[in-house]
Formats: structure tokens, C-alpha cells, sequence
């Protein structure tokens, strides 16, 4: 059995998950994902400070990148979460090429299995369904 609450991260940046109310775990428990920083800062994140989106194998303590984001903040991050209607897959908000906040879904590999025009906040873990939080001017 994997022990799910302890993972000392390395020295290489400043790791962080997110918001309480998901999990940074799949569903086996032996990945976690995390934002990753290259270095720990004491101001709030500007629009041009990039998080890297990792994951973790528990087994082997391997680190991987398989994204990046532009759309975080430390309370929440990129509200970062497991996919739950695709295996070992993973949601997250970005910035896409227009500066236009928007969602999408990785695999472990990095390789981009859906982009959607909005943010995500939330997900219902059965059904195709979340929650979003519109601007506008």
C-alpha cells in the first residue's frame, strides 16, 4: 500500500497543489500532480509567471512535466484536477494564445486530449457536468 500522506517534495522549486476541496491524488493513488514554481517568491503571481503542471509517480518518485499554466494563483493554482471521466488525465485553466482564459485536458504524457473556452472550477465526478465563473466587461 502506497502511504498517500507523505511525499517530500526535492529542492529543485517550489511545489504546490491547490484548493482543499480536490484531491492532488488519482484514483489508484499512486500519481500526485502539483504546480511546480522554478523558484519560491513572496509577491503575487503576474500574468506573464508561468507554473509548471507535474506529476508524480509514488512508485518511483519520478517527477514529469506535462504542462504549463499562466492562469494561477496560490490560493487555488490553475484549480488543477483529475479528469474524472478519463483515466489518469488531468484539467487545468490556461491562458491560450489570444490571453483569453480557457480549460483543458492532459494525459500523463503532456499530449492535449480537450481544450475548452472557459475555466473550469468544478467537476461532477459522474456526470459530464461542471461549474465556471464568467467575466465580463
Amino acid at each position: 500500500m502506497i502511504n498517500k500522506l507523505y511525499y517530500k517534495t526535492p529542492p529543485d522549486g517550489s511545489y504546490f497543489f491547490g484548493f482543499h476541496d480536490v484531491s492532488p491524488w488519482n484514483k489508484k493513488n499512486d500519481y500526485i500532480i502539483l504546480h511546480k514554481l522554478a523558484k519560491e517568491t513572496n509577491s503575487l503571481p503576474s500574468i506573464n509567471d508561468l507554473a509548471d503542471i507535474v506529476s508524480v509517480n509514488l512508485l518511483n518518485k519520478k517527477i514529469t512535466k506535462i504542462g504549463d499554466t499562466n492562469a494561477w494563483n496560490y490560493q487555488q493554482g490553475s484549480r488543477l484536477m483529475w479528469y474524472p471521466h478519463l483515466e489518469d488525465s488531468v484539467i487545468f485553466n490556461f491562458r491560450d494564445k489570444d490571453n483569453q482564459l480557457s480549460s483543458k485536458v492532459l494525459n500523463l504524457n503532456g499530449d492535449v486530449i480537450k481544450k475548452f473556452d472557459f475555466t473550469i472550477n468544478s467537476l461532477h465526478l459522474k456526470k459530464t457536468i461542471g461549474v465556471t465563473l464568467i467575466m465580463k466587461d
